[in-house]
This record gives structure tokens, sequence and C-alpha cells, in this order.
């Protein structure tokens, strides 16, 4: 029987292996399709595997080698003088880089010599870092470039410079030296800075000068102790000088005529000059120094003041009086006050004479009787009036009516209330009375008699008038119904 499967219990280990085995004993054909897997093999039986497989491929090489013959070897040998070729070329280019490259480090350190000189001259400074803007240029002491402290907006004046400036300057100062001799301007001058005057003399030929200095100081370059005298001198034509100035001699101010001319630093007084003063106050006067015909300052005082004006030289009169004089002739205030004596004012005559002339005495009486007549008329008719109110005000109280009065101050309007009632407003107007400032009005009763009107559901009295005056008293009295 033969056998279909080898196993390992049929075939035991290293069984068969390549050194057992013939070249061809076992083929493709002897064997079906994975019948032996190189796992079952051992791994010499591998490397045996690849030598067998390897052999027959250098085998197959050969053999293609061998029959090809002579064309491979001619190509080969072509390769090959190509091959020498390209390393000839090689060689030469080789040396041309050798050439080339001795060359370039050639140029390269002479370029570098000359880079390092061209940089070592005055651009030094400059190379690495910027220069401060806006600025002029200059050399250094050491020759090299750097910043002057001339801006460059400075360096911009000198545009349009025509010649030197130092020869221009020069000639404007030998100008202005010439000029500062005597310089003459024809037009205003105005100075905004402080004026020196370093001269002995200064003349003003202005018609008025206006000066906004509060103080003025004379002398001022005076030092150490004084000895010139200092003022002001007045130009008088021909009549001479006149001066107000500080006598240094006398230590006084003075006041006087003078012959001396500006250029005199002491004066000399021909005669005192005259003073016209309103007031003339101090705070100590020596009333001895002043004199008057021979007569000091205390005696004409005292003789100014022993007449009349003796009685007001040190006190004050009573306000608004009128003045008369005493029976010693002195000055006193009367019992007229200063609003009476302006009722003098306009009168243009004797007052009794116009008074006297206005109404003979008779007439006198008679108007004085006129007027008695009517006054006693209206004390009659008002006591006619009071009579009748204390008939009603007798009768109210024979009905128990009870009388309350309201006063009011008016606020402009024309409308009060009577007082709060005791069981309700008095019905009647008769039962009330108004008074404005302690004068009865009328009720309005009739068309004559309509001071004011009544109304007694709401306990309102109105005025007839549109409205009253602030201020006023209103007083309202009402009879009230007893509760």
């Amino acid at each position: 029987m033969s056998l279909t499967r080898i196993t390992s219990g049929v075939l035991s280990a290293n069984a068969v292996s390549a050194e057992k085995l013939a070249n061809g004993a076992l083929t493709a054909r002897n064997l079906g399709n994975n019948s032996i897997e190189l796992r079952h093999l051992s791994s010499s039986a591998n490397t045996s595997l690849l030598q067998i497989n390897l052999t027959a491929n250098i085998n197959s090489v050969q053999s293609n080698l061998t029959s090809q013959g002579t064309g491979h070897t001619s190509n080969i040998n072509l390769v090959q003088a190509n091959v020498n070729a390209q390393l000839t070329n090689v060689n030469i280019v080789s040396g041309n880089v050798t050439r080339a490259t001795i060359n370039a480090e050639a140029n390269v350190t002479a370029l570098e010599a000359r880079r390092v000189a061209n940089i070592a001259g005055a651009i030094s400074t400059v190379l690495t870092a910027d220069l401060t803007a806006s600025r002029a240029l200059v050399s250094s002491s050491g020759g090299k470039i750097e910043v002057a402290t001339t801006t460059a907006a400075q360096l911009g004046n000198l545009s349009g410079v025509t010649g030197p400036i130092q020869t221009q300057i020069d000639a404007l100062e030998t100008r202005r030296a010439a000029n500062n001799v005597t310089t003459t301007f024809t037009d205003d001058v105005i100075v905004t800075g402080n004026l020196i005057v370093n001269g002995d003399t200064t003349t003003s030929n202005s018609i008025n000068m206006v000066v906004q200095d509060r103080m003025l100081m004379l002398a001022n370059s005076a030092t150490g102790a004084p000895s010139a005298d200092v003022g002001l001198l007045f130009n008088r034509g021909n009549q001479g000088n006149a001066a107000i100035f500080y006598d240094e001699s006398a230590r006084t101010f003075k006041l006087s005529d003078t012959k001396d001319p500006s250029s005199n630093t002491s004066l000399s007084p021909v005669t005192a000059s005259n003073l016209d003063v309103g007031i003339v106050t101090a705070a100590t006067l020596n009333a001895t120094a002043i004199t008057q015909n021979g007569a000091t300052l205390d005696n004409l005082i005292g003789s100014n003041v022993d007449g009349a004006i003796s009685t007001v030289k040190s006190t004050d009169l009573t306000a608004s009086r009128a003045l008369a004089s005493s029976g010693a002739g002195k000055i006193e205030v009367s019992a007229v006050t200063a609003t009476e004596l302006g009722y003098l004012d306009g009168v243009s005559s004797a007052i009794q004479t116009q008074l006297d002339s206005k109404i003979a005495t008779t007439a006198a009486r008679s108007n004085d009787f006129t007027t008695f007549d009517t006054l006693e008329a209206n004390l009659t008719a008002t006591f006619i009036r009071l009579n009748a109110n204390i008939n009603t005000v007798s009768g109210n109280v024979a009905l128990g009516l009870i009388q309350k009065t309201n006063v009011i101050t008016s606020g402009g309007g024309n409308t009060f209330h009577v007082a709060a009632p005791i069981a309700s407003n008095p019905t009647n107007i008769g039962n009330v009375q108004l008074f404005i400032d302690g004068l009865a009005q009328k009720p309005k009763t009739s068309s004559s008699d309509n001071d004011y009107i009544y109304t007694a559901g709401s306990g309102l009295v109105t005025v007839t008038d549109a409205s009253l005056p602030s201020g006023l008293t209103v007083q309202i009295t009402a009879l009230y119904p007893p509760s």
C-alpha cells in the first residue's frame, strides 16, 4: 500500500534531509501542491533549498552569458572606455576647481583687505550706528564723521547768503557804531523791553508826556551820603525857572523861583513861590513856624475862632435845624426844623402880608361859621345814625341776639366772612356792620347807601369796590341768633 500522507508518525525527525536526497529526487510532478511546506522542514532544509535555488539561478545566468558571448564583452569594454573618458574629464574639472579655489581665495583676501581699508577712514564712525537726527555734519578731532551742535534748521539759515558772513557783520557793526553817535527817528519808536539811557541829559520835546508809572524815581544813580538837590524845574521863558525841589543843604522841600539852569545839581532860590491850596493837613504842624504879618499860626487860629463860630468849632449842632444867632451873637440852632424851613421855598414876598391880603377878617369869620355849620350838620347826622344803631342794638338785645366781631387785615380782595356762627348766620343786613380802618361803612339798603352787601346764606360781606388796598383793618360786627 502506497503512502498518501507523510506525517511525523511515519517519518522521524531528520529522516529526510538535503544530503540524503539526490539532485532532482523530488520534483514538482512527484509532489502535489503544498505537499511539503517550509514550516514542516527544518532550518537546514531551508538553507539547502536556498542554495539549490541560487545555484540554479547562477547556472542560468552563466548560461545566458555564455550564449551572448562576445557581444556583451564588447559592450562592457565600451562602457569601460566611456568610464575612462569621464574619469579624465573629472580629473580636468578637479584641476580647474582647484585652481579656481586658489584664485577665489586670493580674491577674497584682496577684497577683505580693500574693505578694511575702505572703512578705516572718516566713514568708520557711521558704519553700524545712526547719527543724531537733523544735525549738521562735521569732521571730529580724529578726522571722523560726526554731528555738530548746529541743527539742520539753523544750517538752512545759510540759504541765500551771497558773501562772507563775518564781512557783512563787520560792515553792519561799523554802520551801527556810526549811527549810535546820533540817531534820528522820523516815525514812532516802540520799545517793548526796558529802555536804559546812560547819557547825562535826556531831552523830551513832546507837547504832552503821558506817564503810566505810579512812582517816579529821581536821582536813581545817587549813592552814599546825599549832597545834591533833587527836584523838578519849570521853564518860564524869559522869567527864569520855577522849581519844586528838596534842598539837601537845608533838608527841606522848597517851592521857589530860581535862575539855575537844568544842568545844576544845586539850586539857589531867588524868591519863595506862593502856594495856593484848598486844604492843608499834617500829622504834626509846627504852629509857631508859620507866621502871617508877624502873627503865629496859633494866634491866627485863635483870633479866627473867637467870633460867632466859637460855639461850633469843637461840637456838632442838633441835626436838621434852622440856624440863628443867639442873644450873644453866636451861631445856634433854632426851634424851626429843616423841613419847616423848607416850606419857605418859593415864597416871593412877606408871608403875613400875603395872608392878610388873601382874606378879610369878616370873610374869615363867615367861612368859619360855614365850616362850623357843615361840621354841626355832619355831627347831627352821625348822632342820628348812632342813635338809630343804638335803638337797633337795644331791639336786638331785647330779641336775645348775641354780638360777635371778626377782625381781618385786607389782602387786596373785597369779600370777607362774618365771625363763625353760633347757630346760624345773621339773616338781616341790618344785623351786620362793616368798619374799614375804624370808619363805618354804609350797607346797601338803598341807591345812596351801597358801601357793602351781605349774603346771609354764605355769611359773606362784599365791599362794592372791586378791591381794597392791602393792610387795611376790616372789622365785621354781627348779631347772631342764640343757639
